[in-house]
């Protein structure tokens, strides 16, 4: 994995635990996000593909990204 979209999963992932971004709650948008980590949507884009696959984030087609509800 590029050094930077490690970077950025690792810093969302790490968000996600200190509750910035709480389990059901709407991403920022890829701009924003690309803004404030000063890198490609791209890079964002293959940053959240790999949170989906994780399962720590979810996409809803026409909705956003969301942060994946805890497993009970």
């Amino acid at each position: 994995m590029h050094r930077n979209i490690e970077r950025l999963v690792n810093d969302i992932i790490a968000r996600i635990d200190r509750n910035e971004f709480s389990p059901g709650s709407r991403l920022p948008p890829v701009r924003e996000l690309a803004e404030h980590y000063e890198v490609a949507q791209s890079t964002v884009n293959q940053a959240v593909r790999e949170l989906v696959q994780r399962r720590v984030l979810v996409g809803r087609p026409g909705v956003g990204v969301f942060v994946a509800e805890a497993e009970r």
